[in-house]
């Protein structure tokens, strides 16, 4: 007998949401891998039945088979007509052991002696099916074009769907109630719903633990605070509900715009191996916008309840919480700890581009970059800013810098690169000058290159590269070659410049509780951890870790077949182009290698000026000022910033 061996991948169930009001609670996962007998037939259904998770296969001489974990398969039906096997993950197994099958708009009822029961056309793609605690069949209907669904009871008699109640969302999973008719799992929680009247009583509630589950099979209610849940992937994974405020343990808080995944598992994984702190996170309301949330979050810690630690988009929407030192510098933890930077890639610890200190702790990194087109740049021409802009100049075809992107975007490209933004800034005698006929330049360029108003041209100059994890950096390669592009990043005075973002958490500098806030940011540096985010989750994020960078990327070399990527590419040309990875080579990763330990970050120090820049040159985008207007209304508004700053 033979039984296929299931890895536990982290982060399987949950993703990123956002939060209503925060939970008194958080809410722990526990995973346990199950292990179905291998064969060659093919998944008709996944559900509990009779208390245990099975699988349903069939194959194709009509059988259907039970197959229990860590058990040899039953034969649970013979003689099926071929038309109702040739579903997907559609059955479903009724208490009284009718079958269900869905596919598309249709519900087909079998009793178990193989005869039809009914065949029910529906008014939108049924998704899900379960039995109500009263005894009814109850139907999830989806609607694709509102991205809701809703819920009907059969009239198994009739053969007819009773009226659709619509609700405000997708369902993920409904199950039978406990208190309501039926459990329904979907972004907000886990509830009991009431049909007649629409009542909702609430078990779990994800807001402020971080946690939506998805891709769930099917749902065993245990308690009021812990529920089992039938995971994609052969994954059993019980939630229960916990308040850390219960346990002995200190509470860490981190608060967050919004946590990634694979950072969610890591801080489950700290909360369990911890024996002294926890982390309990609190992302943004989803009912609030981002600059009431930062603004929120300042009066917290004037008023000295400020988070223990703080997430990097907070940090870098308010990079003067440095100067007013509201962050801890990390230097004499790091001296402590034993840090050695070189054994991190260099930009690892600049955070906010700052060298005076270091004022998060790195935990991952993004590669940005851009490639050019070479028939219009050729590749043996040294790329550098004033060589593309005399370029762009020269070039006689209507052609867009960036598609998608506007004149004030890519005004904002031109002078992004450089700390004095091509000789504009003068940080050492706080002054400024718009006046010469670089300037002017430059605002011709973006004017002439820009995308907008519908603009169809010929060619596209520039193209992002997202480098994000290895496999996309494979079809950002091989998307280069097959449209003729080269990388050479972005365009600055003295070349081409890639661009390195580190991911980091800071700490409040008035935490009481600051060797914890360290102990949790030592344990994201974590070798395994580091690894744990190239490798085993390979999304969005590259170690900051030079060692773990490279037995990442040494494993995806080995690997690359099991992560094919494919990408439909929109901007390296007029026409769209599908580009393919089913490899990635030791040559890519020195490269990537070479690009994280190149790379810069952007200066954040321009980041006010550039925004001024932007607002004000729309006018002379949009043909209602001069550039001569425009200039000195940005002279003005940049001086005087400049003098507020000095």
């Amino acid at each position: 007998m033979t039984f296929r061996r299931i890895l536990l991948a982290a982060g399987i169930l949950f993703c990123l949401s956002g939060c209503a009001d925060k939970s008194s609670y958080d809410i722990i996962p526990e995973y346990e891998a199950l292990v179905f007998e291998e064969s060659e037939n093919y998944l008709l259904g996944e559900q509990y039945y009779k208390g245990e998770a099975v699988q349903i296969t069939g194959n194709r001489e009509g059988e259907v088979f039970l197959c229990r974990d860590g058990e040899s398969a039953e034969i649970w039906m013979t003689e099926v007509p071929k038309e109702l096997t040739d579903t997907y993950g559609s059955w479903w197994i009724a208490p009284d052991e009718t079958v269900w099958i869905f596919s598309e708009n249709r519900l087909t009822g079998v009793n178990p002696d193989g005869s039809i029961r009914c065949s029910v056309k529906t008014d939108g793609v049924v998704t899900d099916i379960c039995e109500s605690a009263r005894g009814q069949i109850v139907v999830t209907v989806g609607n694709a074009t509102t991205y809701t669904s809703g819920l009907a009871v059969l009239d198994e008699e009739t053969g007819e769907l009773g009226e659709i109640l619509w609700q405000k969302g997708l369902l993920y999973k409904t199950a039978k109630g406990q208190t309501g008719d039926i459990l329904i799992l979907d972004e907000k929680g886990l509830y009991d719903y009431t049909l007649s009247d629409g009542t909702r009583h609430f078990y779990m509630e994800w807001a402020g633990t971080g946690y939506e589950p998805s891709s769930v099979r099917d749902i065993k209610f245990i308690s009021s605070n812990q529920v089992e849940l039938y995971a994609e992937n052969d994954m059993l994974i019980t939630l229960s509900k916990v308040n850390p405020e219960d346990s002995d343990k200190i509470v860490l808080t981190l608060k967050s715009s919004g946590l990634r995944p694979e950072i969610k598992e890591l801080i489950v994984r700290f909360n369990q191996e911890n024996e002294k702190y926890y982390v309990k996170s609190e992302e943004m309301p989803e009912s609030m916008d981002y600059e009431a949330y930062c603004q929120k979050l300042q009066a917290e810690i004037a008023a000295g309840h400020g988070a223990d630690i703080f997430d990097m988009d907070f940090i870098q929407s308010t990079p003067q919480l440095v100067d007013m030192g509201v962050l801890e510098e990390l230097t004499g933890w790091m001296e402590q700890e034993g840090i050695r930077r070189e054994d991190y890639f260099p930009q690892a610890f600049c955070i906010l581009g700052r060298e005076d200190g270091v004022y998060g702790m790195p935990y991952g990194m993004n590669l940005f970059s851009y490639c050019i087109d070479t028939d219009i740049y050729p590749a043996d021409k040294e790329y550098d800013l004033q060589g593309l802009l005399t370029v762009l100049e020269e070039y006689p075809k209507d052609a867009v810098l960036l598609k998608g992107y506007s004149a004030s975007y890519i005004l904002t490209l031109l002078l992004e690169g450089s700390e004095d933004l091509n000789g504009l800034i003068d940080w050492e005698n706080h002054t400024c000058d718009f006046s010469g006929d670089d300037f002017a330049r430059l605002l011709e360029l973006a004017k002439r290159y820009g995308d907008g108003d519908g603009k169809n041209a010929e060619s596209i100059v520039l193209s992002p590269v997202r480098m994000m994890n290895y496999m996309l950096y494979a079809v950002y390669d091989n998307a280069m070659r097959e449209t003729g592009r080269k990388l050479v990043g972005k365009p600055v005075a003295e070349g081409g410049v890639h661009q390195v973002y580190p991911y980091f958490f800071s700490m409040n500098a008035a935490s009481a509780n600051k060797e914890g806030v360290w102990e949790f940011m030592m344990f994201l540096l974590r070798e395994e951890n580091q690894f744990f985010l190239g490798a085993k989750n390979a999304d969005v994020l590259l170690p900051v870790s030079r060692r773990a960078f490279q037995e990442a990327g040494e494993y995806f070399v080995e690997n690359a077949a099991s992560y094919k990527f494919a990408v439909v590419f929109t901007d390296m040309g007029p026409d769209s182009v599908k580009v393919e990875a089913d490899a990635f080579t030791k040559e890519q990763l020195s490269t990537m290698e070479k690009l994280l330990e190149e790379g810069k970050q952007p200066p954040w120090k321009t980041e006010e000026i550039l925004d001024i820049i932007a607002e004000e040159s729309e006018a002379y985008f949009d043909g209602s000022k001069t550039v001569q207007e425009v200039t000195e209304v940005m002279q003005n508004r940049v001086q005087l910033y400049l003098d507020e700053e000095g």
